[in-house]
């Protein structure tokens, strides 16, 4: 159902795919894929919200990569992929917050923040803006818990009466002693 493995980024169950290092994405060799429901990746960011927004389609077509810079300087790279599944993998990296990677919570929210900044410019065909309200209802609800359930991984159902919808933070990543990668997925399927 997701995307990436770190440091490659694959079209799950395939062994090829895109390798996302802090400087550049490197396209490897891929097989055009013909027996997924999902179709050709397109592009999710919308040009007039992020002009200086790039577009790779791979070569299994179904795993598009946009990279853009955003505005407060942070650089945003969305994996538009999935196989059997639709997966929106975002991963925004930032010089601009130093904190534990730890903290999970603090975590949580700078993605839900980083998300309702961003969201007014995605074209998707899934609910990103009440995914990011459900996750954040889920970390408010668990605060009067300690955020006992908020953990990385942890998948937020959020849509879907026949096709489920969810959301969740992959992971954060400390890249060097001043950039910290924050990934957040949203997800839809089985197809």
């Amino acid at each position: 159902m997701g995307c990436q493995k770190a440091p490659k980024v694959l079209a799950d169950n395939h062994n090829a795919g895109i390798v996302i290092t802090t400087s550049k994405i490197k396209a490897e060799t891929l097989t055009p894929v013909t027996d997924d429901v999902r179709g050709q990746a397109e592009r999710i960011f919308k040009p007039s919200f992020f002009p200086n927004s790039t577009f790779v389609l791979l070569g299994d077509s179904i795993t598009g990569i946009e990279t853009t810079q955003l505005e407060n300087g942070d650089k945003l790279i969305l994996t538009n992929c999935g196989y059997g599944y639709f997966t929106l993998a975002f991963r925004f990296e930032t010089t601009r917050i130093q904190k534990d990677t730890a903290d999970i919570p603090f975590w949580c929210r700078k993605a839900i923040e980083m998300m309702q900044s961003i969201e007014p410019g995605l074209n998707s065909p899934l609910d990103i803006k009440l995914g990011t309200e459900k996750f954040l209802e889920f970390v408010d609800k668990d605060a009067s818990n300690n955020y006992t359930n908020v953990s990385l991984q942890k998948q937020i159902d959020y849509g879907g009466d026949e096709i489920r919808e969810f959301v969740w933070l992959k992971r954060i990543v400390k890249i060097d002693e001043k950039k910290i990668a924050i990934e957040i997925n949203y997800s839809m399927g089985p197809l």
